[in-house]
């Protein structure tokens, strides 16, 4: 919803990323998302699989009725739904120009930083890296054939 990828964005840059945390709703990419949904996806995310909101209840979460009134019927009115769930199709449309600009930056980034980690590994796997590459010498030769003597 956010275009915010977890696995690779913090709100804080100085807290460490944990996937065993509820997902940080208060960072500036959440700020145009609906408290419905935030509740949703709060619910969806939990921990505990006891805890976790199921399927048919995911279905039948008053933010998803919204969505699928909003969008299959073209309406604003529903008897389903709260009324400070609704908005507009310009604001609908709005909010959605402004999550694809943000869904593009934060693409951007996460794949500029899985390219640098690629390019990373290749140069320290590189052999180059090594004082020479002899792959017909035996690795210990520098060690010699002393004997082993018991003190």
């Amino acid at each position: 919803l956010s275009s915010q990828n977890d696995a690779l964005t913090r709100c804080d840059e100085n807290s460490p990323v944990s996937n065993r945390t509820s997902p940080q709703l208060d960072c500036p990419q959440w700020e145009l998302i609906s408290d419905s949904a935030k509740d949703l996806i709060q619910q969806m995310l939990t921990v505990d699989p006891k805890q976790r909101i199921t399927i048919q209840e995911v279905l039948n979460h008053r933010w998803l009725r919204v969505i699928i009134t909003t969008f299959l019927d073209g309406s604003r009115t529903s008897a389903h739904a709260p009324e400070d769930d609704f908005f507009s199709l310009q604001d609908r449309d709005k909010g959605l120009r402004i999550h694809l600009g943000d869904g593009v930056e934060e693409l951007k980034k996460y794949n500029a930083r899985r390219k640098l980690k690629a390019v990373v590994l290749s140069a320290v796997n590189s052999s180059k890296w090594y004082p020479y590459d002899d792959t017909n010498s035996d690795s210990f030769s520098d060690f010699g054939d002393d004997e082993v003597s018991a003190c």
